[in-house]
């Protein structure tokens, strides 16, 4: 049996499998939309500054966020201040149609790769453009929706079940002469940004073949990527090439740019430690860059984030530039008392 009959198996036998239990959101108008997974609190700044970027470059589609169980309530309501809208799942719950393993639900829940799979059931939305926490867009990138995601018809083959697009990884590697050299590869490809018409039926076979490995076998696996080009490669999931300029690591900018690889990147892709949000919070130490361009890049990072903060709390808007006088020490005094007052009741 082919590997896209086994697939296609898997989804029939898991049809009474309860599907992801998602919280609703008004998706009116929202035919389209870009997705970003959250599986804690550690990326809140990339989705931040994703969601301004968004806006500021123009893009007339809607930013929602999938979060799962260990995101907390404080983000959460940070979330809604910024007017980000939330997609809700219980990743445990999820995965307990799946498994009853529940040291292999914990590894998987705790390595917090994999809920990025539930992007797929958004169902309520026609297609979808996945977007890590850790891009910087330098160009609108609203045309990534206007790609064909209908799988094509091949000789002689069963028509894939659905079509996906995504850039190839690159792997680095050290040489004897001690240079690092960094390598497309053709059979693998990178997830940070994923363009999708989302189908339930590929978030049942990336958990049923996630959960089949067992606790020994997922151990040994890295990351999401490798389910996806796994199915990817089986026939049941076609996978397109996406432009490396929709995906590119500040690292290579300058030497693609150089061999001619590209020509001008649209989407840069934090890959590598550290993240740009560590060093806003000044949580590691000075670093060495690999070469300008990439310094540039992290720079251009924090730069739009302290400007997405100086807008949001500093600049002036109508109505902004009164000053409260009912304040003491930072906070607001009880029945909007004085300074004078309240200090006279101490």
């Amino acid at each position: 049996m082919s590997k896209n009959n086994i697939y296609l198996e898997i989804i029939e036998k898991n049809k009474s499998t309860d599907s992801p239990k998602l919280s609703n959101i008004n998706t009116k108008n929202m035919v389209n939309a870009y997705v970003a997974y959250m599986a804690n609190d550690r990326d809140l700044k990339g989705v931040l500054l994703l969601n301004y970027n968004l806006k500021k470059l123009g893009s007339k589609y809607p930013f929602v966020v999938l979060i799962i169980e260990k995101v907390s309530e404080n983000v959460k309501r940070i979330l809604k201040e910024h007017h980000i809208p939330v997609i809700y799942c219980d990743l445990r719950d999820t995965l307990k149609s799946f498994t009853n393993n529940n040291e292999l639900i914990d590894a998987i829940i705790n390595k917090h790769y994999y809920g990025k799979y539930l992007i797929f059931a958004l169902t309520q939305f026609n297609k979808i453009v996945y977007l890590d926490t850790d891009l910087l867009l330098l160009e609108n990138i609203d045309h990534l929706f206007e790609y064909d995601t209908t799988p094509t018809e091949r000789d002689n083959q069963k028509k894939s079940f659905s079509r996906i697009y995504m850039t190839n990884d690159m792997q680095a590697s050290v040489q004897s002469d001690g240079q690092v050299y960094v390598v497309l590869t053709t059979n693998a490809f990178n997830s940070g940004v994923i363009i999708t018409e989302p189908k339930m039926e590929i978030t049942t076979v990336l958990f049923r073949e996630l959960t089949n490995l067992g606790l020994d076998g997922f151990l040994k696996i890295n990351t999401d990527q490798d389910m996806l080009n796994k199915i990817s490669n089986s026939g049941f999931l076609e996978c397109s090439i996406l432009p490396m300029i929709y995906n590119c690591s500040p690292t290579v900018v300058s030497d693609f740019i150089r061999l001619g690889m590209i020509e001008k990147p649209k989407v840069i892709h934090f890959m590598l430690k550290p993240k740009p949000w560590e060093l806003i919070d000044a949580s590691v130490e000075p670093i060495i860059f690999s070469n300008p361009t990439s310094k540039h890049l992290y720079s251009l990072w924090n730069n739009l984030y302290v400007e997405m903060v100086n807008k949001r709390y500093f600049e002036i808007q109508p109505g902004s530039d009164k000053y409260a006088d009912n304040y003491f020490w930072g906070k607001m005094t009880p029945n909007g008392c004085t300074i004078e007052e309240k200090i006279n009741k101490i």
